[in-house]
């Protein structure tokens, strides 16, 4: 990882077994100045009502960015560009007894191309954008990784 590049480090809760490999995530933040980022509902009936970010798992041999534009045709059903995205910062954490380790990229939404007639296994439903405020609204949620996703991200001034 280039100096540059961040790793926002695992809180104690969240540390692992080296033993134990990290599953590879991908996931992408459409952004909208000044401080907007699309989020979609998720249509899951256990997860109604829950917002999240275009994520999901490397697939195969993918990278991290591969996943993150995968996921963003298959869940937001739009086409973007892996050459406008730019890495902000990657974290860890742990979900069902699974370390996950996340590569976060960003794209500004006047690069996205909407392409409603994509199909994916997981659309997520009613896409809108959302401020920072909120999002860290969100926080209780059993879905508040996005709210702190984005306190990172404003941690780092990444906006």
């Amino acid at each position: 990882t280039p100096a540059h590049r961040r790793r926002v480090p695992a809180s104690p809760a969240v540390a692992h077994s080296p033993s134990v490999p990290s599953v590879r995530c991908g996931a992408v933040l459409v952004l909208r100045p000044p401080c907007f980022v699309l989020v979609g509902e998720e249509t899951a009936p256990s997860r109604r009502g829950q917002v999240a970010t275009a994520a999901g798992k490397c697939e195969g041999s993918e990278t991290p960015l591969q996943c993150a534009v995968r996921e963003a045709a298959e869940e937001f059903r739009c086409v973007v560009d892996a050459g406008r995205c730019t890495w902000v910062f990657a974290f860890d954490f742990h979900y069902a007894g699974r370390p996950y380790s996340v590569d976060m990229f960003s794209v500004l939404y006047q690069h996205v191309i909407w392409a409603p007639g994509l199909r994916g296994h997981h659309p997520l439903a009613r896409l809108r954008f959302l401020s920072i405020p909120q999002l860290a609204s969100l926080c209780g949620s059993p879905r508040a990784d996005v709210a702190e996703v984005l306190r990172h991200a404003v941690r780092h001034e990444l906006f």
